[in-house]
This record gives structure tokens, C-alpha cells and sequence, in this order.
């Protein structure tokens, strides 16, 4: 045994145990002549805290279980109820002498069953029976002039309400103190049925939200990790794709109303295993799952947490499992990114609601649905934005401390009212609550380029790929801004790096064509208009589309050009086009009259598109035409 840490043995066998479980079992062995108060417990081993009695439930029940202790089986601690609890079993310490020179000294104490009354007794190590239980506890002490004996016992394995602290952790060569940055990649689900696919996501969603919220941890979003959900990922591989310091990687397998889930924190400097837990649970107690992978980790990693941060680690969005489930479901298909799975999650966040109508962030589910239908093209503005301010205003209504809904407000106020000064408060205000947003940061960017206060566009879209480095929207978005700066070189430097994230992105690739046919770049214009002719000509995304042919147009392929403004029109039949889309085809055609027609058509119909004209590069041959500046003194955007 190694002196300076507290180890604990059972027939010579290391047992894991988390430090707060160990502190639990030191106090109670320490006041074993008598009944101590929970209160009492919770001021000793969180000292100058403020916990949930939750906490101590954990460690309680997982101290439980390592004794084998089962249902109505107290042989070493019992509840009194309305009072607290006493450690019952017969303690005896024996200190042993060490040799000169050692600076450790070392207190041994073991425990037994002693008589039928179901109480424990501590024995000498040369105990033999089977019947026998033998904890061995040592604990250092560093002052050669001072020697104290401590009986205690222990072990905690994973628990019924809580606690994962299985640790088969072996030595790092990473410490944990450096893990700064993490990614939880979504759990993998063994052998699921199609209805369960959607737990991996949504656990991971959920660790994803806990953890954001610690001020000394960096997380990334989901959405840069739903592309490592296969099976065969390695997670040290994403991790250095994702740019963090440590990966959380996990798998879980429901059998009926069991779940079994295991997980490990994962060094992607050395691939070491730092961490390791394992959890079979009721299907139904999935939150003290969450709960407890998330304090056990952010204990780990030895991180200082305010007391406001441990209550969010212990709070749960809902009470009700079925709600729950149906939330997960939402994020599970809004995470896929496009219109119809995303027109189902607002089914499943519905159903959320019926079931709790009390559940805020199900209410954020949906006006993040709506208002990403809305920046996408799937559907007007004046549609999907005022249910997106509803469903957010509902949200802050139930939880005021959310950052989310003051993200969707910021784009509601900026998109659809024109509210300016709402918009740059309600930005602000999300960013104060969640500083390391990424999502808050790109929308703010977008806000700063209708403002055209440029740089501080491409501070904030910089910062959001700081946040998450690997995603290809983000790295578009900062590409944008230099675009939107008329900054071409810097802009296609950026919507290149989105490329190579992600080949198959063709809005960055439609930007890019454009980039170049604006700095006289005809031939590589073309070459990605080429690239592009297959989306382009069927009008899957019709913003794409406009891109694509306002770069051909004006790269000199009218005809191209005017190929893909049929397959628009024939397009606009089956679904929803935004006259916006058509405004930039008609201003690659160089037809002024057209092109100003289908701003004011997008201005009557509100569309969120309207706040880009003052300064997109498609448009720059307008700003002399009194009916263009006329549109843009009406949206009131900085001209």
C-alpha cells in the first residue's frame, strides 16, 4: 500500500472508492457511538458547501452495497428514521511500528461479522473465516511527531440512485488536472432496437448540457459529435479531430426495464484510460445516471465548482421518465438536420410537453426546431418565427437561469421584428449566461454583419470555432463574415477549412464559387459551380441554388445560370422558396428591375433573408438605386 493515499482492502484486494464515499464512511466510523444527522454528515464531508441531500444518498447507497448489504440487511450502517444514520458494527485498531527513517505511519482496521444481531465487528487481519469481511484502510500521515489510528471500510461500486465510481482506472500519464476541454461522444447502443437509437444521442446530449454549464470545463455541442455515433469510432481519433483534451466515451444496452451503461474518459494525448464507470440501472431512474456520471467525472477532474454549478449537476429538467424520453426523442431527430426528421421532433418535444407541461428546455426543443426551419428555407419566416418567440418566452417563463431561450429571442428580435437594440440584449444576455455557447456566438456574428460592424462579426464567429473547432458550419459562418466583409482571399481560406471537414457541405462551397467569381476568379468559380450542378439543378436547397447560378452567371455561364432558375421556379411549386433566393439569381443575370421585385416581394413577406441585403456582396451594384435603399431604410439596417 502506498501511504500518502487512502487505500482500502478487502482480503488484500484493492476495492474502488470515490473520495466522497470514503469521507462518508470516515465520518460515520468517527461518530460511531452515536446517531449522526444528515445535516451533520452534509457539513462534514462537503464542508463550506451547499449540496443536495442527493449527494449524500449516492454515497450512502454505494457504501451499502460494497458492504453487501441488500434489503433489510444492516450489518454495519442503520437508518434511524427522522434522524440520520449510525455506523453499527464493532470497530477495532490495531497500529503497526515502522522502521526509522519512514516518514508514513499506517493505522489498519478490519471488519467482520461478529453475531446474529446483524452487527459487524472489526477483527485482526489474521481472521480466516469465509463468513469474514476484511477491509484494510490506510491513510498517511506525513508528521513523523504524530500517529492516529481510523478504522474504516469500504467500497463502492456503482449504486442504485447514483454513484458511478468504478474505478479500474489505471495510472495515467495524463493527469487529470490537465483535461481542460472534453467532447461526450454519443453512447453507443449494443444490440438496440430502432426505438432505442435514440438514447446514445440523448444521454449524450444530456452530459453535454450538465457539463456545459462548469465555467473551468470546455464541452462540445452535440451537434460537432453526432458524426462519431458509429460503433467503430475511435475515440482518440475524434478527440484530436474535436481539438480536446479528453474524450468521454460510452455504451449502453437496455434489456426490458434494465439499462446497463458503461463509460471511460479517455486521453487523447496518450490514449490512456483515465476513468471508468459502470451502471446497471431501472430504465426508469436514467436521471440518476446522468447525475451521477457527471458528478463523478467533474470529481475526477478535481474541478472547483461553485455551489450554483453543483446544484446543476444534481437538477433534472423533469420528474417525469416518460417526458423525458420523448425529449430525447426530439433532440434525437432535430440533431439530423434537416426538415423532415426536424418537423418530427417538434412531435416528440410536443409530447414532452403534455406530459410535463412544466418542461422549459422541451419548450426550447421547439423554438430551436422552428427557428432552424426558418434559417434553413423550409419555411417562412412569418411561419416558424413567432412559434419559436413563443415557445422561448414559455421556456424563460418556467426557467429564468436558461440561456437558450435569450439565443432564440436574439434571433427572433434580429430575423422577423427588426428590433435591434432586443436583438443585441437578448445576444448579450445569452452569452453572459453561457459564455462558451458556440451556437450564441455564430447567430451574434450574423447579427454584428447586418450592423456592419464587421470585425466584431468575425470576433464572434472566431470564437465559436475556438468553441468547436470541428464543426464545418461554424468554420463557414467566419468565411461569411470575411464574404460579407468583401475580405475574398480571407473568406475563402475559411470556407475552405469547412470544406475539408466536411467535402459533402455545399453551402460553403456555393460561397466559395461565388467568392471567386467576385474577385474575377472565373475559372476556379466554375470548377465549384460544377461540383455543385447536381444540388444546384434540383433544388434541395434552394439558397445553394441562387449561390450556385448567381456564380455561374457571373462568372460568365449564363446559360447554367438560367438552368438552375427553371429548376428553382419548378421547385417553389412543391415547396417553399424564398423570393431572397430568386432576388440573387436575378442579380447574377445583371436584372436590376427583377432583382429589386423580389427583395421588396421577400420585405412584404418578412422574410429573415431582408436583414442580409444592406450588405451582402450580391447586391453591392444596387446601393445606388434609390427603390434597393428605400427596402433597406424600411428593415432599418445600418446602410
Amino acid at each position: 500500500m502506498e501511504p500518502v493515499k487512502r487505500l482500502l482492502l478487502r482480503d488484500q484486494d484493492l476495492v474502488p472508492i470515490s473520495n466522497k464515499a470514503f469521507d462518508v464512511l470516515v465520518v460515520l466510523v468517527e461518530g460511531r457511538h452515536r446517531v449522526l444527522t444528515k445535516d451533520e454528515l452534509m457539513a462534514k464531508v462537503w464542508p463550506e458547501t451547499v449540496v443536495e441531500e442527493n449527494n449524500l444518498t449516492v454515497a450512502m447507497s454505494g457504501l451499502r452495497k460494497a458492504l453487501g448489504e441488500g434489503s433489510g440487511d444492516r450489518r454495519y450502517i442503520i437508518t434511524v428514521p427522522g434522524r440520520g444514520y449510525r455506523f453499527v458494527a464493532e470497530v477495532r485498531t490495531e497500529a503497526l511500528s515502522e522502521s526509522t527513517g519512514d516518514r508514513d505511519r499506517r493505522v489498519q482496521a478490519t471488519l467482520s461479522d461478529q453475531h446474529s444481531r446483524a452487527e459487524g465487528v472489526l477483527q485482526p487481519e489474521r481472521a480466516t473465516s469465509r463468513d469474514r469481511s476484511h477491509v484494510s484502510v490506510t491513510r498517511a500521515g506525513r508528521t513523523r511527531a504524530r500517529m492516529f489510528a481510523l478504522a474504516v471500510i469500504a467500497a463502492v461500486i456503482l449504486v442504485g440512485v447514483g454513484y458511478l465510481v468504478f474505478s479500474r482506472t489505471k495510472q495515467p500519464k495524463t493527469s487529470t488536472r490537465s483535461i481542460h476541454s472534453i467532447a461526450v461522444l454519443p453512447f453507443k447502443m449494443m444490440n438496440a432496437s430502432e426505438d432505442d437509437r435514440y438514447l446514445g444521442v440523448g444521454m449524450a446530449d444530456a452530459l453535454t448540457a450538465k457539463l456545459s454549464n462548469l465555467s473551468q470545463l470546455i464541452v462540445r455541442p452535440t451537434g460537432s459529435v453526432l458524426r462519431y455515433g458509429q460503433t467503430n469510432t475511435n475515440p482518440v481519433n475524434a478527440g484530436k479531430e474535436l481539438s480536446v483534451d479528453a474524450v468521454l466515451d460510452g455504451e449502453m444496452q437496455r434489456s426490458g426495464n434494465r439499462i446497463r451503461v458503461t463509460v471511460q474518459l479517455v486521453s487523447v494525448r496518450d490514449g490512456a484510460t483515465l476513468w471508468a464507470d459502470s451502471s446497471d440501472e431501472d430504465f426508469t431512474n436514467i436521471f440518476a445516471v446522468e447525475d451521477a456520471i457527471s458528478a463523478a467525472l467533474s470529481e475526477h477532474l478535481a474541478l472547483r465548482l461553485t455551489d450554483a454549478e453543483k446544484k446543476v449537476l444534481t437538477r433534472h429538467v423533469t420528474q417525469n421518465p416518460e417526458a423525458y424520453q420523448a425529449y430525447m426523442k426530439g433532440r434525437y431527430f432535430w440533431d439530423k438536420d434537416t426538415e423532415p426528421p426536424m418537423r418530427k421532433s417538434i412531435q416528440y418535444f410536443q409530447q414532452a410537453i403534455e406530459l410535463d407541461p412544466d418542461f422549459a428546455l422541451a419548450y426550447v426543443g421547439i423554438a430551436d426546431a422552428y427557428s432552424e426551419l426558418v434559417l434553413q428555407g423550409y419555411l417562412p419566416s412569418s411561419t416558424g418565427l413567432p412559434k419559436a418567440k413563443t415557445a422561448a418566452l414559455t421556456a424563460l417563463q418556467i426557467d429564468p437561469m436558461l440561456a437558450e431561450p435569450h439565443n432564440s429571442l436574439g434571433v427572433v428580435a434580429w430575423g422577423y421584428d427588426w428590433d435591434w437594440k432586443a436583438a443585441d440584449q437578448e445576444f448579450a444576455r445569452a452569452a453572459d449566461v453561457n459564455p462558451d455557447s458556440a451556437a450564441t456566438h455564430s447567430d451574434r456574428a450574423f447579427y454584428f454583419m447586418t450592423m456592419k460592424r464587421f470585425d466584431e462579426s468575425i470576433e464572434e464567429a472566431k470564437r465559436a470555432v475556438e468553441l468547436n473547432p470541428a464543426s464545418a458550419s461554424l468554420n463557414t459562418t467566419v468565411g461569411y463574415a470575411y464574404f460579407a466583409s468583401q475580405r475574398y482571399d480571407d473568406s475563402a481560406t475559411w470556407l475552405k477549412k469547412a470544406l475539408d471537414l466536411d467535402p459533402d457541405f455545399s453551402f460553403p462551397r456555393a460561397v466559395l464559387a461565388a467568392d471567386y467569381a467576385l474577385s474575377g476568379k472565373s475559372a476556379d468559380a466554375l470548377l465549384e459551380c460544377a461540383h455543385l450542378r447536381d444540388v444546384a439543378r434540383t433544388g434541395d436547397d434552394p439558397l445553394v441554388s441562387a449561390i450556385a447560378a448567381y456564380a455561374c452567371a457571373a462568372a460568365g455561364n449564363r446559360s447554367e445560370a438560367l438552368a438552375i432558375l427553371a429548376e428553382l421556379k419548378h421547385a417553389s411549386v412543391r415547396r417553399f422558396v424564398d423570393p431572397y433566393a430568386f432576388a440573387i439569381v436575378y442579380s447574377g443575370l445583371r436584372d436590376n428591375g427583377a432583382t429589386v421585385d423580389w427583395l421588396e416581394r421577400a420585405f412584404r413577406e418578412h422574410s429573415l433573408s431582408v436583414v442580409f441585403m444592406n450588405f451582402d456582396p450580391f447586391f453591392l451594384k444596387l446601393h445606388s438605386n434609390e427603390h434597393f435603399m428605400n427596402l433597406v431604410r424600411q428593415v432599418g439596417t445600418a446602410s
